[in-house]
């Protein structure tokens, strides 16, 4: 009741924003953490924890930054992605199209990437099938060597049906 009342005259909005903040950064860098170990996902709760930190000092800085950060998780959770904010999506004849990994996985004899978001948003970690339910693409989560060429780690690949490396297909 005391902190109703608190907030409610102004003394202590401050304090449960940076309460706020600080819970909010540590649950973000616990589940991160626990679903993926440090990644750079993970750097979103730490951000999230030092512009609270700073808040502290600089309640005016603080804020802004906090609001920023706000802004873009709107706009990178909410309104960026229509259509491909489901996990999964499906071939007209049911088999499946793409999909995110929770886990490194071996896919047709390829290491392919997790799915995170920083690895979305640095370049796609999303994991395309042919309708034979062979691999077409995906992130190199280790080094490959596919009909003589070789990738390395991180390199966004793309196979025909039949297994071979092949450019990247224009967007229809």
């Amino acid at each position: 009741m005391r902190v109703i009342i608190a907030v409610g005259r102004g003394t202590g909005a401050r304090r449960l924003a940076l309460l706020l903040g600080f819970v909010c950064g540590l649950v973000w860098l616990a589940f991160s953490t626990a679903s993926h170990g440090i990644s750079p996902e993970s750097a979103i709760g730490g951000g999230i924890i030092a512009f609270t930190a700073l808040g502290l000092r600089w309640p005016r800085l603080g804020g802004s930054l906090l609001a920023l950060a706000g802004l873009a998780s709107l706009v990178f959770f909410i309104l960026l992605p229509p259509g491909r904010q489901d996990m999964a999506g499906f071939h007209p004849d049911g088999s499946l199209d793409y999909c995110f990994l929770v886990d490194r996985e071996t896919i047709d004899g390829l290491q392919c990437e997790e799915g995170t978001f920083w690895g979305e948003v640095t370049g796609g970690v999303i994991v395309q099938f042919h309708p034979d339910g062979k691999l077409k693409s995906c992130r190199l989560a280790a080094d490959a060597t596919i009909a003589g060429q070789t990738f390395k780690k991180g390199k966004r690949i793309w196979l025909d049906e039949e297994g071979k490396p092949m450019p990247k297909p224009a967007d229809p």
